[in-house]
């Protein structure tokens, strides 16, 4: 579509006041969003004037370049404050530009993006960060450390570190002097065991009805002393509650009473017809 048919369509669908100069105006605006999508660079876009481009092609291709004439039409009802018709006709406008929006990224036709420029020399490189100085090599565990080394993993000049090295060090001796300590205990016991000195005599004890507690062993050594483990009498407690058992039964119009008691209580009717059990 030609700039002088998207004015000329126009002015027959939505005649209006406007000359042709506002109207490329209002066209401009358009062409440098499709500029935009197609990615055309800065320097190949134009901007139309009506005395001189009335015969340039827009750049919209058909069938999506009806975009034109929504657009117009939109721009002329905003501009005369036709708000009503404005927003119809923008909607219609917004609908043909996504197709032709589409159409950019289905068929390719936006400019490709210029390749990343990667410099491989003639360049001067930013200066490189001085490289740390080197800690001085590892050496064994000395308190104090030697000059020119430092212990693993500890700094010769940290004064809390040397002392808490110093401690642990000293435990260390410390648990080995106990171990050796223990490994000689265990020695003298296991010559003990082997020399006989441990018997290993098993006591029984046996309490009799009188509370008197005796004891025997396997290998007839001495046995302890008698002794009596009863201690004084306690306090009486209070009676227990009975657990005899009783129950009604009738019989040829007789009323049966059966116990387990060797005694038989006495029992009533009271008001309410229910017979009570009287037990002292």
């Amino acid at each position: 579509m030609k700039l002088a048919e998207a004015l000329e369509e126009v002015k027959k669908v939505k005649p209006n006041g406007f000359d042709d100069d506002t109207l490329t105006l209002f066209v401009n605006k358009l062409e440098q969003n499709a500029f935009e999508t197609l990615r055309t660079p800065p320097w190949q876009r134009k901007k139309y004037k009506w005395s001189e481009d009335a015969d340039v092609t827009l750049v919209i291709p058909p069938p999506y370049d009806n975009a034109y004439i929504s657009w117009l039409k939109a721009q002329i009802d905003y501009n005369n404050e036709e708000h009503a018709s404005y927003a119809n006709n923008q909607a219609q406008f917004n609908l043909d530009y996504e197709e032709f929006e589409k159409w950019v990224v289905r068929s390719g036709a936006a400019t490709p993006k210029p390749p990343k420029k990667f410099y491989f020399g003639g360049r001067p490189c930013p200066p490189k960060p001085p490289h740390p100085p080197r800690p001085p090599e590892e050496c064994e565990i000395d308190i104090p450390p030697a000059p020119g080394c430092r212990p693993p993993h500890l700094m010769f000049d940290n004064k809390d570190i040397i002392e808490a090295t110093q401690a642990a060090v000293a435990a260390a001796g410390n648990a080995n002097e106990a171990a050796a300590n223990a490994n000689a205990a265990m020695d003298t016991l296991s010559e003990a065991a082997e020399n006989g000195d441990f018997n290993g005599a098993t006591f029984v004890p046996e309490v009799d009805e009188e509370g008197n507690i005796s004891w025997t062993n396997d290998r007839e050594m001495p046995n302890p002393p008698t002794a009596n483990i009863r201690g004084p009498q306690g306090i009486q407690g209070e009676p227990g509650i009975t657990t005899d058992t009783y129950a009604f039964d009738a019989s040829s119009g007789n009323l049966m009473l059966y116990t387990s008691s060797e005694t038989v209580p006495g029992y009533k009717m009271n008001e309410k017809g229910e017979i009570i059990i009287v037990i002292e």
